[in-house]
Parts: C-alpha cells; structure tokens; sequence
C-alpha cells in the first residue's frame, strides 16, 4: 500500500495475522537499521533526522504467542544499543495491557522503559472489546513535553488508532533568570533598629525621607539576588524564575505519576502545581504584554504584536547604483535618485511634446460655443491677484 508523499518500510506477514510498515514523509532521510521477522514478532528499526541528533524510532508488533521474556529481552536490548544522549520512540501493538497496573507483566515492562528515562505516554483504550491499552507509545524523557496523543475509534479494525504528534520544532534556549529573595526576619529587626535612631530635632519631611532611606538601606542588606541560567523551550520574553520552579517540579511530579499512576496524593499535587501554573503564565504574560503596550508609540506596539504572532521582520537586502560614473550604496542617496528619476518623467515628456493648445486637433470633443476651459494659473498672475486685492 502506498501513500504519496511518503516512502513505504515494510515487514511484512506470512501468516493471517501480523505484519507492520512505517512510512517516512519524502523530504525526511530515514536510516533503516533493522528489519527483522521473527516468529511472528516484527521490528523495523530506523533513524530520522541529523546525523548529530537522530530520533531513533522502534516500530514493533507483537503477537500475543510471542514469549514476554522473549519480548522483554528485545526491548532492552534495543534500549541498550541506543546512543548516549540520543531520544528514542517505540510505537506498536505490544499487545501489553498497560493500563492494567496492577498487572506484574505490566509493572516489570514499565519499570524496565523507566530504567532507560522511556515512558508510556497514551492511556485512552485502544481496543474497545477487551476495555485495554494494548497499541502503545513509549518515548525518551526529553520528548515527552512534545507528545500529543489522540485515540480515534474507527468500524474498520478491533483496534482504535493511535495518532500521536512530536513538536521537534520547539528549540531550547538559554536564558538568565533572576529573583530577590528577602530575609524578612532580619529586614524587620534592622528596621527597628533604624526606627530607634532617628533624629529627634528634624522636621517632619525630613523624618519622612529618612525613614525611606533606612527602609531601603535596610532593604538592600537583608535581601539576595538568585540568577539561574535556565533552559526554556520556545519564545518565553515573560519567563520568571516562580514559573520556571513551577514547571521543574510539574515535571518531577508527572515522572512520578507516569511510574505509579494511582498515587492520589501525586495526582493531587499535579493537579494543584498544574492550576498554579496556569495562573501565574497568564499573570507574567499580561503584566509583560502590558508594560510593552503601555506606551504610544505605534511602531513599537506592532512590533510587539508581530513578535506574539511569531512574525520575523526579513532585514533588507543593500543595494548600489551607477550614476554618473560614481557608484552610491548610501540607501538615503539612493532612494534620492529614484525619487528625482520618477518624478521628473511627466516634466520630462511634457517639454519633448509641441502643442498649440488645440484641443479638437483629434475631433473627439464637441465644440461648444459658450463653454469654459481652465489652465493652470502662473506665479505672475497670482502676484498680479493679490495687488488688485490690495488696491
């Protein structure tokens, strides 16, 4: 079977049942590594990407006859083998319940992927009949924030698709956090220290500034500034250092759900730094776009909006020109020329073209007796106006 636009892998079944095929978009290199069938357990094994950062992907069926040791002992040889600091997915029907947790086949498979940072990451049912998650995707820790799942049951199959999405576009970058932290404990007791020295003989202006100076004072050596150099995916202008500490313990606490999902007290915790979360981006954002907005200047308000919409303004190409033997690149100079040579073109034609003010040489107006025609009035005439005025 083929689908344009894609290159077919194929494994394909000698019997009624089984057989596998991944296809790869046409612009995307795939480097085919294996391609086995063994007693009915297919593998296709292949690399897609740069050289530097390949995503290694393991398309896998597996028969319910297909020994679980035996499968097992695949699995973690295929996670062995794969490169240092390299992300990995592993998709297929594994025919492994693994939302039955309480399952020992099901906890030993999980805590084998979890060994090599590999998580299970679709949890809706993908065959209606038996209630189970039997076609699965398990990937490297590091992709796991870029997986979308979507489970589509279809009448032509007992088994409902599985559409998953990586979002391998969202690019890390670094960037310098910072946060004041306050000892109050010691900024109240130098306070009150202050508050007991002050000037007794001074007006009360006087007391007031001094009471803001100390404040201030007090302020700068009860308090530490913490910076951290953090990684952040995607454009993030509004990032603070709360919503990074929020987003590292999220995704602590989500490892922790993926290995024991029916923790209530984990879930709870998730449920709860999930909600905080979302607050404070939505607080950061609009106190960031707010302040960037607050001003009039229009040029600067679309370019903030155009930076929202991801838009990236092209830098202009330099240009040169040829006039009068000298060659100009100073774009003010440039478009002066441009403008003189446009501008003048209408004066130019207009003094290479005779004419007797005839205007039925081409016979195409009628001749009217009493009509009016207007010219264009002179600089003479409009002096000659304006001393009748005067007189």
């Amino acid at each position: 079977y083929k689908i344009d636009g894609y290159e077919g892998i194929f494994s394909c079944r000698s019997v009624s049942n089984g057989g596998l095929a991944v296809y790869v978009r046409s612009d995307l290199t795939a480097d085919v590594r294996r391609n086995i069938v063994d007693g009915g357990f297919h593998h296709i094994y292949c690399c897609i990407g740069t050289q530097r950062a390949p995503i290694h992907i393991h398309a896998i069926y597996r028969p319910p006859s297909f020994d679980v040791r035996q499968y097992f002992f695949e699995i973690e040889n295929m996670l062995a083998n794969i490169p240092k600091g390299c992300d990995c997915i592993f998709v297929g029907d594994m025919n492994i319940p693994t939302n039955i947790v309480t399952n020992n086949i099901v906890c030993e498979y999980k805590r084998l992927l979890s060994c090599y940072n590999v998580f299970v990451m679709n949890t809706d049912v993908t065959r209606p009949a038996s209630g189970n998650v039997l076609d699965h995707l398990a990937c490297s820790d590091s992709l796991v924030s870029g997986i979308v799942n979507e489970t589509v049951v279809v009448d032509f199959s007992d088994h409902s698709l599985l559409l998953s999405t990586l979002n391998i576009h969202c690019k890390s970058s670094s960037m310098l956090l910072q946060k004041k932290i306050v000892n109050h404990r010691l900024l109240d007791e130098l306070f009150r220290d202050s508050i007991s020295r002050i000037p007794q003989n001074i007006a009360a202006n006087d007391k007031l500034v001094y009471l803001i100076d100390s404040y201030n004072s007090c302020l700068n050596h009860s308090s530490k500034t913490v910076k951290v150099n953090a990684k952040v995916k995607g454009h993030c202008p509004w990032m603070s250092m709360d919503i990074w500490c929020l987003m590292k313990q999220k995704e602590k606490l989500l490892k922790k759900k993926r290995i024991n999902p029916n923790d209530s007290r984990t879930v709870e915790l998730l449920n709860h730094v999930s909600r905080l979360l979302s607050k404070k981006k939505a607080y950061s954002k609009r106190n960031y776009y707010q302040k960037l907005l607050r001003g009039n200047d229009q040029k600067s308000a679309w370019n903030v909006i155009n930076d929202v919409l991801g838009r990236r303004t092209k830098h202009g190409e330099s240009y040169e020109i040829e006039k009068d033997g000298r060659v100009i690149n100073n774009e003010e100079q440039v478009c002066c020329i441009f403008n003189d040579h446009f501008s003048s073109i209408g004066t130019n034609l207009a003094t290479r073209i005779d004419s007797d003010r005839d205007i039925f040489r081409m016979q195409t107006l009628p001749n009217e007796q009493n009509s009016m025609f207007l010219s264009p009035t002179t600089r003479p005439e409009v002096i000659q106006v304006i001393h009748k005025l005067d007189s």
